[in-house]
């Protein structure tokens, strides 16, 4: 949530650099395609952060039910250590 929140904060900030008329004397020596272009960077990685969030919360993989059930084959024993019986 705080990655998507500054990305969300930058996006605002940028356009609001790129629409006031207050702010137009601060970036009038930043060509305006610069920030065109930064705020498409901003926005399609506040998407792909939302994206790879929303893909993660629904992959996730609950085992708390999961039942394991360990089957152990016959041990085969040695032919010398194998007690022979008395006759």
């Amino acid at each position: 949530m705080k990655t998507s929140l500054f990305i969300i904060t930058l996006i605002v900030l940028n356009t609001t650099a790129l629409i006031s008329e207050p702010l137009n004397a601060l970036v009038a020596n930043i060509n305006s395609w610069w920030l065109i272009g930064f705020e498409i960077i901003l926005i399609s990685f506040y998407f792909i952060n939302k994206t790879v969030k929303d893909l993660q919360s629904h992959c996730e993989i609950d085992c708390n039910n999961l039942k394991l059930y360990i089957i152990r084959g016959r041990k085969k024993c040695k032919s010398e250590h194998v007690l022979k019986p008395v006759k």
